[in-house]
């Protein structure tokens, strides 16, 4: 595992890269996955997933996610690169919500 460490004015000195060793929580952990999928982001797909929103919050560009395939069954992770947050109001006058991710997925 590697993290890349960039620094800002100098001021606040950190070694230049972390080993698999210092990564024991999950801040580090999840940065190493995303600086995984940014280096290897060219042998990948990006796919359009639409999906309720959660209760909680949505991800954000730069968040992983975990999808659960109902077609194939399996679960994968990607990188969020975008969404659309839609609101409609159905025949009823009910509002209706719907979620649509851009994913980029390795390959």
């Amino acid at each position: 595992m590697r993290l890349t460490v960039r620094r800002n004015a100098g001021d606040r000195p950190a070694p230049d890269e972390l080993t698999a060793e210092l990564a024991c929580s999950e801040a580090p952990a999840t940065q190493a996955g995303r600086n995984y999928l940014d280096a290897n982001g060219q042998d990948a797909t990006e796919t359009t997933l639409t999906c309720l929103p959660p209760e909680a919050g949505s991800p954000l560009p730069g968040d992983l996610v975990a999808v659960e395939d109902g077609t194939s069954g399996e679960t994968w992770r990607a990188k969020e690169t975008g969404f659309t947050l839609a609101q409609a109001m159905d025949e009823t006058g009910a509002i209706v919500e719907s979620l649509e991710l851009v994913v980029e997925r390795p390959l």
